[in-house]
């Protein structure tokens, strides 16, 4: 990868293509897979480079590149990371590999950046089952380096198949076939390959431990060492279960104006407007604009926090819990919730694949499911924008949420990161974006991943979304920068009711209204069968530590 000084230019507006070397080659290992009569052909797409709606394919420099899958929720997923992805797969390689076996099971074949990793290994002994659920992924795949011989390797088998009975079915006969005894099989999950068939493991991984019941302890294993459970829901089962949930209010403020603030550089620009027509929207700060807006003197109606470090805290530390309505992620900082334990509100965080494989038994992650969910692309700013879109804001304004290096800067003035030297070190600018000036503006992986994110938020958004920032990155989907400032400046003046009266009405009102909250000894069992409930699996859940993403525009 190029160095910080050397950035990829990438547009979101304009998805990559597959080189013609890279179709050639694919078209080849099609024309062989028909002479050999494979299986996986049929679920081949008849055009490999035409993907669905669902999947955006990025190609960087010198062949690397990802794909990104997004659901009808909003939410999107990358399989290979945006920073050096051959090396982070070879790091992650070595992690998983440090032991020999004699079998693998490997889901999650990606772009082929475990390739060359397979073969070595493959080559020292070990025989490779693995299977790809999603075809698009796969022709994809088809274009990597070493492909061919992977397919060709007598001790790797490769399946191509969506049905998770019948990849189960396969698994088995090829178990049956050489011989292979349970105890010797190692279980590898690249859980980024879930993301275009989120619940696929899990019924393949039930499926396969109802026909070969040997499989349940490895399979189970994999699945909790791979998907851990969050030390801080658990730390925060009390105000999970007592506070209520913010899909409480979705649908409340419908046609209600509401601005989204971040804390890019942009939005000390726009304190002015803001400030001055502050009673004609509603107001959702991520947590790290809270406190710039507030020493400026501007009320705000609800703070989003998604972050579980405890630094995430230090935004919100020692604010007045009655000045706005505390929106939390249930796996926030336990410290928070504490400071907030009277006021907050919960939400359930939707990065899927997670919260789809390992739910089936009580515990707070589950309780979360009925308490709301946003999505979280990258930042906590995607976040504040899916909310503002579940609460039914029409139009939505993006203030301060420019996902980039916006003048040389990387947050407003008065928060925690602006003056933090070390910020642009630890996210260096490896991307350059087209800015909302028709320019480029640099940026880091973190902030490319919402921008990403939140393009695919705003594709799907019913209500009109603008983009306020003047200096930040372009987002696609947004009107020009000055038709967006002018219907802000025009929107119309409130003489009843305003959009933060009508908010704290509904709040009460939902407060007073919900039902009593659910108590663990009330969950009662879950579901019968499945690898999950294989003995020793539901102990495998106790306390977990796992760190959950979160960007900080």
């Amino acid at each position: 990868m190029p160095t910080p000084t050397e950035p990829i230019f990438l547009d979101p507006a304009k998805p990559s293509k597959l080189s013609p070397t890279q179709v050639r080659q694919v078209e080849g290992l099609r024309q062989l897979f028909t002479k050999r009569g494979w299986s996986g052909l049929q679920y081949l797409p008849e055009d490999p480079y035409k993907l669905p709606n669902t999947h955006e394919y990025i190609q960087f420099a010198e062949g690397a590149s990802t794909l990104l899958y997004g659901n009808g929720q909003g939410q999107q997923g990358i399989l290979n990371h945006f920073e050096n992805p051959l090396g982070k797969a070879t790091d992650w390689w070595q992690k998983k590999f440090r032991d020999r076996s004699d079998v693998c099971l490997f889901h999650g074949l990606g772009l082929g950046y475990f390739n060359r990793h397979i073969l070595e290994t493959a080559e020292t002994g070990t025989r490779f089952f693995i299977p790809e659920c999603d075809p698009h992924t796969f022709a994809l795949w088809m274009a990597s380096p070493l492909a061919e011989e992977l397919l060709l390797h007598p001790r790797v088998t490769i399946l191509l198949c969506d049905s998770p009975g019948e990849t189960a079915r396969h698994c088995r006969e090829w178990f049956l076939r050489t011989g292979i005894a349970s105890p010797s099989i190692r279980v590898v999950v690249n859980h980024s390959a879930l993301f275009p068939r989120p619940t696929f493991l899990r019924d393949w991984f039930n499926e396969l431990t109802r026909v070969f019941p040997a499989m349940a302890d490895p399979l189970s294993r994999e699945i909790f060492n791979t998907f851990p459970k969050p030390q801080n829901l658990w730390e925060n089962w009390n105000p999970i279960v007592s506070r209520p949930g913010i899909g409480l209010l979705f649908g409340k403020m419908r046609g209600t104006p509401i601005v989204v603030a971040g804390a890019g550089p942009s939005l000390d620009l726009l304190i002015p407007q803001l400030r001055d027509s502050r009673e004609s929207f509603l107001l959702i700060a991520c947590d790290t604009s809270a406190r710039t807006l507030l020493r400026h003197g501007i009320y705000v109606d609800i703070v989003v926090a998604m972050d579980s470090s405890e630094k995430n805290h230090d935004h919100l530390r020692g604010l007045s819990s009655e000045d706005f309505l505390p929106v939390f992620y249930g796996g926030a900082v336990p410290s928070l919730f504490q400071e907030f334990r009277n006021t907050s509100w919960v939400t359930g965080a939707n990065p899927f694949p997670t919260s789809a494989l390992i739910e089936h038994q009580p515990g707070p992650a589950r309780f979360l499911a009925g308490k709301g969910e946003v999505v979280l692309n990258g930042s906590v700013g995607s976040s504040a924008l899916d909310l503002a879109i579940r609460l039914g804001g029409d139009p939505i304004f993006l203030a301060g949420i420019d996902l980039a290096y916006a003048d040389g800067k990387d947050h407003v003035s008065g928060t925690i990161y602006d003056t933090d030297p070390g910020f642009q070190e630890r996210q260096p600018a490896l991307f350059q974006v087209p800015d909302v000036r028709g320019r480029s503006v640099s940026t880091c992986t973190a902030f490319l991943a919402s921008l990403y994110g939140m393009k695919h938020q705003i594709g799907l958004a019913k209500s009109e979304v603008h983009n306020l920032s003047s200096i930040g990155a372009s987002l696609p989907g947004t009107p020009p920068h000055d038709e967006s400032l002018y219907v802000f400046k025009h929107l119309p003046s409130r003489t009843g009711e305003t959009p933060s009266e009508k908010l704290s009405a509904e709040a009460s009102l939902a407060e007073r209204s919900r039902r009593r909250p659910l108590w663990r000894e009330e969950f009662g069992a879950p579901g019968d069968g499945g690898l999950l409930r294989q003995p020793g699996a539901m102990e495998s859940l106790s306390k977990r530590g796992s760190s959950d993403a979160g960007g900080k525009d």
